[in-house]
């Protein structure tokens, strides 16, 4: 499916909502979804406008905004400050993007946490946000060899490494990332 959304306009705002470093994060987030999509004959512009949109509401300060957050991003921010801005998402996007695809928006908001039962283009950037070339995480390569031979598997891996670091670092966990390691670790 194409999708009839101008790229360099979504490209010239998210450079205005994001420092250097994510923009550049984000434009390597939808290079790998889009090779995970082509390998997955899933649909590449919208996994691909995914990853570009994921962190678009990373440096969006909730608290001291002009935007209509609701009491529950609020909260989610103020106990899950890691998560917060994949979950603003449906705040943002519309607000300085105009209209999108629900399920681009979705799967932009899943990269954090992932959830049970992803549908592959949430697993994707989910997936993608985690290999980019630029993460320093040891397990990086490992998942990135993996996402070829199962989304499942790597959704798995992450979740596993998600909640280690979580737990190590004594951080609340958003119920949504423990929910996608159960489910995915009986599946993968």
């Amino acid at each position: 499916m194409s999708l009839n959304i101008d790229l360099d306009y979504i490209k010239s705002i998210l450079k205005t909502l994001l420092s250097d470093h994510r923009y550049d994060h984000s434009l390597r987030v939808s290079h790998e979804a889009c090779l995970l999509a082509q390998h997955y004959h899933v649909d590449m512009d919208k996994v691909s406008l995914a990853g570009l949109i994921h962190d678009a509401a990373k440096e969006i300060d909730v608290f001291n905004s002009h935007l209509a957050f609701t009491d529950d991003h609020i909260v989610i921010y103020k106990n899950y400050p890691a998560v917060g801005h994949a979950f603003a998402l449906d705040v943002v996007i519309p607000s300085y993007f105009g209209s999108f695809p629900d399920d681009v928006i979705q799967a932009a908001m899943w990269h954090t946490s992932g959830k049970e039962n992803m549908t592959d283009s949430e697993k994707i950037v989910f997936i993608a946000d985690f290999i980019e070339p630029q993460r320093a995480y040891p397990q990086r390569l490992e998942v990135s060899k993996l996402a070829y031979e199962s989304l499942e598997k790597a959704v798995f891996e992450i979740a596993s490494f998600k909640l280690h670091h979580l737990l190590n670092d004594r951080k609340s966990i958003y119920s949504k990332l423990v929910d996608c390691y159960n489910f995915y670790n009986y599946i993968k």
